[in-house]
């Protein structure tokens, strides 16, 4: 097995993708004892934001295949993307528990797309070449996951009441991605 590959635009992409959403997670998670305190409520209630986040990924799983096979690869993950903004942005302007559990949902579901399509299309398109494609890939989506728990981090310790806006961070992040760093010249995809 090859141990070095040339890493195209298509593994920037696909790897800023990862790092993308796993900013958000690595926001979210620590932050989780801020939105408690935020919202007032109990330990158990608190937790039902990673319940929602593997909700969502058992029904983004079970949808994939679908979106895939009528929208294609890459466009299932512009669309992961896309939902995942709108959960962030949800999740940001809309404090009550019941709105915020509603936003991780749909957050959630967006990142599950995105990865789900990750291995695969890195799989696909490295072939013998993936093992060590997937090891780089994940190691950088790893920094946008560091990169997020330091940003949330950061703003509430400089302005507590606000921390929540250190996640919105990631928007220019994907607008970038999709504007200046997407494949223009794919092939079209025809459903079977």
């Amino acid at each position: 097995m090859p141990k070095t590959f040339q890493r195209n635009g298509q593994f920037w992409l696909l790897a800023l993708q990862v790092a993308t959403v796993n900013f958000f997670t690595g926001g979210f998670g620590p932050s989780q004892a801020l939105l408690r305190e935020d919202q007032g409520t109990s330990l158990g209630v608190a937790g039902l934001h990673g319940t929602a986040m593997g909700v969502a990924a058992i029904i983004a799983g079970g949808m994939n295949s679908k979106l895939v096979h009528r929208y294609g690869r890459s466009n299932t993950t512009w669309i992961g993307l896309t939902v995942f903004s709108i959960g962030i942005v949800f999740f940001v302007f809309a404090p009550p528990v019941q709105l915020t559990l509603l936003a991780t949902l749909i957050a959630g579901w967006g990142i599950s797309v995105v990865i789900n399509n990750f291995v695969t299309s890195l799989t696909g398109h490295f072939g013998k070449q993936s093992a060590v494609a997937l090891t780089q890939a994940n190691a950088i989506g790893s920094l946008g996951y560091v990169i997020g728990t330091l940003t949330v981090g950061l703003v509430a310790d400089s302005f507590r009441d606000q921390w929540r806006i250190g996640i919105l961070a990631v928007l220019p992040f994907v607008l970038y991605l999709f504007f200046f760093r997407r494949i223009k010249d794919e092939q079209v995809h025809v459903p079977h």
